[in-house]
């Protein structure tokens, strides 16, 4: 099942949803009908049980490019007007943020300002070997202001992301995956099967677990040993609960049995 808004493509399919950001003529620039259209998008798939997976990725030779700076030119939000809306979460990462079911992104070209954010606020990055990641908002006076400051020193660490927010460098796809900006890069014309097979693999899988997987797994930035391990036994006493569970460990024993007899 296909369906096209106005800026995105949205596809679902055996359990994935492909969320496809479509602005090719803006390199796929996030102005404010696009976040609308992701706001919109990533709660109808947190809502659909049919959905276990969500692939976030762009149209042509670009992921993302960030906010789309001639219609934040022609806005001229007051100093105020835009701290409230990123501190509200509106525009941008807002709609990934606190998103229980497992995104990956499938970054297919630039991945620059806001979309190199966009990019680690997924929980797995797949890159075409054609991808390019750069923090470059320092050239227009501001700095990264969607997530860059606490997201990716969990991923590459403090100083590397002080370098990117520093130089506002282009590093290509071997330095993202060497660096631990993304998990793997892969021939440009494999990305889309690659990333499919993953999608589709983790989608086979229970969807509470995965989901209180993820929770348990992000719920432990921040806290101290004792504290996390506190949360994480009773998410997992949770997921034992689950009729996923209790089904997956009869097969488990039948499979067991099967191969005894043998």
């Amino acid at each position: 099942m296909s369906t096209e808004y106005k800026h995105l493509v949205r596809r679902i399919d055996a359990g994935v949803c492909t969320v496809t950001l479509h602005r090719p003529e803006v390199l796929n620039a996030i102005n404010v009908a696009l976040t609308a259209e992701l706001i919109h998008v990533f709660e109808q798939a947190r809502r659909d049980r049919d959905v276990n997976v969500v692939v976030l990725t762009g149209t042509g030779r670009s992921f993302c490019t960030g906010r789309d700076l001639r219609e934040f030119q022609q806005i001229r939000a007051s100093a105020v007007e835009d701290w409230e809306l990123r501190e509200s979460g509106r525009f941008l990462y807002g709609p990934l943020e606190d998103f229980e079911k497992p995104l990956i992104a499938a970054v297919n070209g630039f991945a620059i300002a806001g979309g190199c954010e966009l990019a680690a606020a997924c929980d797995i990055r797949i890159a075409s070997e054609r991808a390019t990641f750069a923090l470059t908002e320092i050239d227009i006076g501001v700095y990264p202001g969607s997530g860059a400051t606490y997201l990716l020193p969990r991923l590459i660490g403090k100083s590397r992301t002080l370098q990117m927010i520093f130089t506002a460098e282009r590093i290509d796809a071997r330095e993202a995956e060497r660096i631990g900006l993304v998990d793997r890069v892969v021939p440009h014309e494999d990305l889309e099967a690659v990333v499919g097979e993953m999608a589709r693999k983790i989608a086979a899988k229970s969807l509470p677990a995965l989901m209180l997987g993820k929770m348990a797994v992000n719920q432990a930035e921040g806290r101290d040993v004792k504290a996390g391990i506190a949360i994480n036994a009773a998410l997992r006493a949770l997921a034992s609960t689950t009729e996923d569970h209790k089904q997956g460990l009869a097969t488990f024993f039948e499979r067991k049995a099967a191969k005894e007899k043998l």
